[in-house]
């Protein structure tokens, strides 16, 4: 995907990870993250051990779901700013560390579309 200008392929990771996260519902996720984790803290959760199993294991997924796509935006952000310091201050060091990260950002974002 890297097309060698980083305005474009900041666009291109951030429109690809904005997709993503509309096919996954994030907002519709992390409503079922609040309402499993009502159901996890009720006394007598354990007394049904396969319904027990059932909220506690969707809740763990879910919340990992959640975490990996928040990681994502976070760094596809920071390498932003990353690249804007750099081509600030004219550091070329910072330039390529940028450069790494955000090809680095694009195969993990490319495996989580692929799943």
């Amino acid at each position: 995907m890297a097309t060698g200008d980083f305005a474009v392929d900041i666009a291109a990771i951030n429109s690809t990870l904005s997709s993503i996260e509309k096919v996954l519902r994030i907002d519709d996720m992390q409503a079922q993250v609040a309402e499993l984790e009502i159901l996890a803290s009720a006394p007598d959760l354990w007394d049904d051990q396969a319904n027990a199993q059932r909220v506690t294991g969707k809740l763990s997924v879910l919340q990992a779901d959640i975490g990996r796509i928040k990681n994502l935006r976070s760094r596809v952000d920071d390498v932003q700013v990353l690249w804007e310091m750099g081509d600030a201050e004219s550091d070329q060091g910072i330039l390529d560390e940028a450069g790494a990260e955000l090809i680095a950002l694009e195969k993990s974002i490319g495996e989580l579309e692929v799943r």
